[in-house]
């Protein structure tokens, strides 16, 4: 006989350990930015941060409620830190390109002196 067991009570601790991590990350830069630049970075980023893991977070529970439908009592907790692990691999790609996209469009270069490239 096969042991089910009801795992809805760790979705509001899922999100209760993913939404502490968010609040950490964004005091974390916060406490990096310059004074200047404080508020309108952070009204730039919040939405933006806020919309992007609303969507990741509901996705991964949404993972999270079909593993519990298939019934993969042993395997569940295993697929879906490896899928945690992909989703965060995959955001970490799309963050890093975004720098270097900043770094090389002008964002962050220090611009030559006049006549340099004559």
């Amino acid at each position: 006989m096969i042991n089910m067991v009801n795992y809805d009570i760790l979705l509001p601790l899922n999100f209760f350990a993913w939404t502490s991590l968010l609040v950490w990350l964004k005091h974390k830069n916060i406490k990096d930015l310059d004074k200047k630049l404080l508020k309108v970075r952070i009204f730039c980023f919040s939405i933006f941060d806020a919309a992007k893991w609303i969507i990741i977070v509901s996705l991964i529970i949404e993972l999270y409620i079909m593993l519990q439908l298939l019934h993969l009592s042993v395997y569940d907790y295993f697929v879906l830190f490896i899928l945690i692990i992909l989703i965060l691999n995959l955001i970490r790609q799309i963050i890093k390109t975004e720098k270097q996209y900043k770094r090389y469009s002008g964002h962050y270069s220090i611009k030559p002196p006049e006549g340099f490239y004559d």
